[in-house]
């Protein structure tokens, strides 16, 4: 099985399905490929693919950098360098040798009230089946399309390199001091983290099985000032890492930007584009890696763990009311009442949370209820509680919406 990286000259690619658009490499190491390419001259100890790729992070580093300077920076080099070598003189020449090892990217073709990207049974659809908006703009150009960048090259890559393979599965050879040992420093020493990899756990004691945490918020990547503008990042980060590097900024693996609506305004569904890395996951898991520090393939098993969300992200991601609704908590049954005076659900009977004999449980003229608060705090919802409050929704969706329904309540039941 090889990457189908796409090499044509177009902006964007035709929607495709995750399955049909890539599949996982038998094995990718960087350090053959590094070693196939050409000396930069004749005396150089460092590659042309070496030197392209320093080059290229120095740019992307320095985003005020326009294409042409790059280019007239590369002819200077060019020149000062010995008579023969090999560095291209243009950016588009130097892109051009880099661009198979660069992860594919998939532009989709999204509905522009986010109901739906125009992928699968809706790949042939010139208007949404939902809303009945159109497709395109004229002739063939979208109104709007979010670009994603696949998961499973990156991790190809890592098992395919020798020292990072060896970061991702050494995480339970990590040792604590002794005077640390009975505390809890970092999620590897969750008894969560323990049954997730334990003989019967979700990765049957692999330890190259890949935990994920998946981090979704709006931001404004301009000044607040000039411009309203909410763009939804999609950033997953690596559980097996060290916690001294998890959350470094290389270490953190982007998969997609979810685009703002007209004029600036968030997203109204998120579930279409989360969608696509959903599919990507149940595809990955099965897939047969290659191993560089085992030295051979094993079968990956890929697997969010984590959501790292505020409340308004809880919300969207998981299909909740959120806050402001009669059912404002994620976790327990507790709901709200309506307040003709302030024109809102409020939640009153906080004092339901404090210990039994709190001295607050009887005050008895602060509070809208003038009386003694003797009711126990409310219990958590459980998974049955959860699937049967959104069966109405769940029946509308697809089933690989409902799989993945499904697989996310089962992990935040998990963990909370």
């Amino acid at each position: 099985m090889h990457i189908n990286f796409q090499d044509s000259d177009d902006e964007t690619m035709s929607p495709l399905d995750i399955g049909e658009t890539f599949s996982i490499p038998d094995q990718y190491i960087l350090s053959e490929i590094l070693a196939d390419s050409p000396p930069l001259h004749s005396s150089s100890t460092w590659t042309l693919l070496e030197t392209l790729v320093h080059l290229f992070d120095w740019f992307s580093s320095h985003p005020s950098i326009s294409k042409e300077a790059f280019s007239r920076n590369l002819q200077m080099w060019h020149s000062i360098l010995p008579e023969g070598n090999c560095l291209p003189t243009s950016y588009r020449s130097a892109y051009m040798i880099i661009k198979p090892y660069l992860v594919p990217e998939l532009v989709f073709h999204a509905c522009v009230n986010d109901c739906v990207l125009f992928r699968g049974e809706y790949k042939e659809l010139a208007e949404c089946p939902k809303c009945k908006e159109p497709r395109f703009k004229r002739g063939s150009v979208p109104q709007r399309t979010f670009r994603y960048l696949p998961l499973g090259p990156r991790l190809a890559r890592n098992f395919g390199t020798k020292d990072i393979s060896y970061l991702v599965q050494s995480h339970d050879g990590e040792k604590a001091s002794p005077e640390t040992k009975q505390m809890m420093q970092d999620i590897h020493d969750s008894p969560k983290w323990k049954e997730a990899f334990g003989p019967n756990g979700r990765f049957q004691g692999d330890p190259r099985g890949v935990a994920l945490s998946l981090c979704l918020d709006g931001l404004n990547p301009w000044s607040r000032n000039k411009t309203n503008y909410s763009m939804w990042p999609i950033v997953l980060g690596q559980l097996n890492l060290p916690r001294r590097i998890r959350y470094h900024f290389a270490n953190l693996i982007l998969v997609g930007i979810i685009p703002s609506q007209v004029q600036g305004a968030e997203p109204k569904h998120l579930d279409p584009y989360l969608e696509v890395l959903v599919d990507e996951l149940i595809h990955l898991t099965g897939c047969k890696l290659y191993d560089a520090y085992q030295r051979a393939p094993f079968t990956l098993k890929v697997e969010v763990l984590i959501y790292i969300l505020d409340y308004q992200g809880l919300g969207k991601v998981f299909s909740l009311t959120g806050t402001g609704s009669f059912r404002g908590c994620a976790w327990c049954l507790l709901k709200g009442e309506y307040c003709k005076h302030l024109k809102k659900v409020v939640y009153t009977g906080n004092r339901r949370f404090l210990p039994v004999e709190h001295k607050l449980r009887k005050e008895n003229h602060s509070f809208p209820v003038c009386s003694n608060e003797t009711r126990q705090k409310p219990s958590y919802r459980n998974f049955q509680q959860d699937k049967a409050f959104m069966q109405p929704m769940m029946v509308q969706r697809t089933k690989i919406n409902v799989v993945e329904w499904e697989l996310v309540l089962a992990a935040v039941v998990c963990i909370y």
